[in-house]
């Protein structure tokens, strides 16, 4: 499959489930599992979270798969991998704490996801390099030379 198309399909599965989870809360329903206090999970959250987390997943395959034609300095690595991180843990650590540093955390980690998105989109693929002949491929070929029919007199 292309790379446009695996992207794509990606970015669908994520602003689906992204879409899904946006609901309001009068549609989701009744909740099946307790987090934590103030935050429940209902099956509608459930069938969010399933193309969300395959299509982030997949993305960051991508991404990961991509990252040696990037071209990203130490630095700028770096600090995408810290900006990452953060995002996720102000996400994780929101359902213990407040409101809105999941928001932040969100807004971080998919800022980064993009960047490197739209970067691994943009970057053209190197030529593949041509393979040298291996050896024994090159001595069964050059069977008619008078000193590889000597080598294979002796």
């Amino acid at each position: 499959m292309a790379i446009r198309a695996q992207f794509t399909i990606a970015l669908l599965l994520l602003a689906f489930g992204t879409a899904v989870l946006a609901m309001p809360a009068s549609v989701e329903g009744t909740a099946v599992l307790r987090i934590s206090p103030g935050h429940e999970m209902s099956v509608v959250d459930a069938i969010g979270i399933v193309p969300l987390a395959v299509g982030g997943t997949w993305l960051e395959v991508l991404i990961v798969l991509r990252f040696p034609r990037l071209h990203l300095g130490p630095r700028t690595t770096l600090t995408l991998g810290f900006l990452a991180g953060l995002g996720l843990g102000l996400v994780l650590a929101s359902v213990y704490q407040g409101f809105w540093w999941w928001a932040l955390g969100a807004g971080l980690f998919a800022a980064v996801l993009a960047g490197l998105t739209a970067r691994a989109l943009t970057t053209s693929e190197p030529p593949a390099p041509a393979e040298p002949p291996q050896p024994e491929q090159a001595a069964e070929e050059d069977t008619d030379s008078p000193v590889q029919e000597e080598k294979l007199l002796t």
